[in-house]
């Protein structure tokens, strides 16, 4: 069997793997439904049989139907409504039996079909070096191709390890301004409490914690500019936090003086959320370029493969 009938045999085998996986994931779906099912109508089955059992038997209810002479109709009633429900019953068991077959027949043969994807690669790679080796026109096209891939490989890396740095700064960044509202909030509060003390010392909790979180993101920051260098987009983040005064706040405490301390609290979060917007943008910016990369690689793969295919050996 030459190269492109194996080829086209995988090939094929691949596709149906594909099928069977699917219809396997639509079975399970199903067989979880209909699992639900069986056991919901078992629950009214027992309940509408435990009805006719009651009339039949010498309970309370049974004897109050005699009395007023509709025990029969009653108990008529109840066994038509016991009947249904076993119908329901039986025909949901019914259909989940068949499913539990149809997805055992399924993942047999989906079984069977182990490893094809990785037979296929491996078919191809063999058939491109026996092309290679050949040194003709078909083999110079294919080395330009893959030269062409391999670029394309080394792009979407650096772009992914950019993205990376990228949100590892927006995570920073939301961490810091996280702690500058809490400040924010409790700087508003100080503005109105007769006694302060207590509320600034968690204002000034919230904002150690920010600068901490400042330093964290600075670092980031950094990083995320040095990444952005291999990938070619330009970058002026920058992020300024206002220093604060705690002696002044503490033991000079008045209206005036909170003041000042929340307006250099709201700056700093101003100067953070633009910073995080930023960051935001040329994440987005990268997903789309990597985006791109995704499909010309995945363009380039399929030209490779025609030029394998293709190829008369």
């Amino acid at each position: 069997m030459s190269f492109n009938e194996r080829l086209t045999e995988l090939s094929e085998k691949i596709s149906r793997k594909k099928h069977l996986q699917n219809v396997v994931d639509e079975l399970l779906f199903e067989r979880e439904i209909l699992e639900r099912k069986v056991n919901a109508l078992a629950l009214v089955k027992k309940d509408e049989q435990d009805d006719v059992d009651i009339l039949e038997g010498r309970s309370l209810a049974a004897l109050f139907y005699a009395v007023i002479g509709k025990k029969n109709e009653k108990l008529d009633k109840e066994k038509e409504e016991a009947r249904l429900a076993a119908v329901k019953y039986d025909t949901a068991v019914k259909e989940l039996e068949a499913v539990k077959e149809d997805l055992w027949k399924y993942k047999d043969e989906l079984a069977s079909l182990h490893g094809c994807e990785e037979k296929y690669d491996a078919l191809l790679t063999e058939k491109a070096a026996v092309i290679q080796n050949s040194e003709n026109a078909v083999s110079e096209e294919l080395l330009k191709c893959e030269e062409y891939i391999s670029s394309l490989i080394s792009r979407k890396k650096e772009i992914s390890e950019a993205r990376s740095a990228g949100i590892s700064a927006r995570e920073a960044a939301n961490a810091v301004l996280c702690s500058l509202e809490d400040a924010e909030g409790y700087g508003k509060w100080d503005l109105w409490a007769s006694d302060s003390i207590f509320i600034n010392m968690l204002k000034h909790d919230s904002l150690d914690d920010a600068q901490n979180k400042l330093e964290t993101l600075q670092v980031m920051l950094r990083r995320f500019k040095t990444e952005l260098t291999d990938v070619r987009v330009s970058c002026e983040i920058q992020v300024n936090m206002d220093s604060f005064t705690k002696f002044a706040d503490y033991f000079f405490d008045c209206f005036i003086m909170d003041l000042k301390v929340l307006d250099k609290i709201q700056n700093s979060l101003d100067s953070v959320k633009d910073t995080k917007n930023q960051i935001v943008s040329i994440v987005n910016k990268l997903d789309k370029m990597l985006e791109t990369t995704d499909k010309q690689l995945a363009c380039a793969q399929r030209d490779k493969n025609e030029i394998i295919l293709n190829a008369d050996i």
